[in-house]
């Protein structure tokens, strides 16, 4: 029904596509969607609030920081 465009796409149909999709799908879907710029640290802390508080985003955001910047993490840890 949605293919055909007979049902709106709801808000937990949406929430269990998304969980679908791979960081580098997701990111080339909302390319030119969301502007890209640096973070600031408010980001950054609301982030790791975030990440605190809820189990999911914490594994999600986990596995972003690990592979995006593992090798970065590891180094600094050793030193």
């Amino acid at each position: 029904m949605v293919r055909s465009g007979r049902a709106r796409v709801g808000d937990g149909l949406l929430c269990l596509m998304l969980k679908l999709l791979t960081p580098e799908e997701l990111q080339a879907l909302l390319k030119g969607w969301v502007p890209e710029k640096r973070a600031s640290l408010n980001d950054a802390l609301r982030v790791i609030i975030t990440a605190r508080e809820d189990p999911e985003f914490r594994e999600q955001f986990l596995t972003l920081l690990s592979r995006y910047l593992g090798d970065y993490v590891q180094a600094v840890g050793k030193t």
